[in-house]
């Protein structure tokens, strides 16, 4: 039983990446939504896009999917920051 759950290296390190990956935008929606909600312009992408209209967990998952198209692609398209502080966190998480 323990030879037929042996992976190769090759499939252990993109499990490994593809967790750590995970993990890095769960985090940093996290702080996406953290940013949103401590700043005070009356104009964020959350309000803009009513988003702060959804449940909890369906904020969660609109700042997950930003972040998830910030790491994967190099445009926005339907979903893009609003202010100045909104726009500092994509570039951070693009040069990290």
């Amino acid at each position: 039983m323990n030879d037929f759950l042996k992976l190769g290296p090759a499939v252990e390190r993109l499990f490994i990446s593809v967790v750590a990956i995970l993990i890095f935008c769960h985090i940093s929606a996290c702080l996406w939504y953290m940013l949103v909600s401590i700043g005070d312009s009356p104009s964020t992408w959350l309000l803009v896009t009513h988003i702060e209209e959804l449940s909890p967990f369906g904020q969660y998952i609109a700042c997950f999917y930003l972040i998830v198209q910030t790491v994967v692609t190099v445009g926005y398209g339907d979903l893009s920051p609003v202010t100045k502080e909104e726009r500092f966190m994509p570039i951070f998480i693009v040069f990290n």
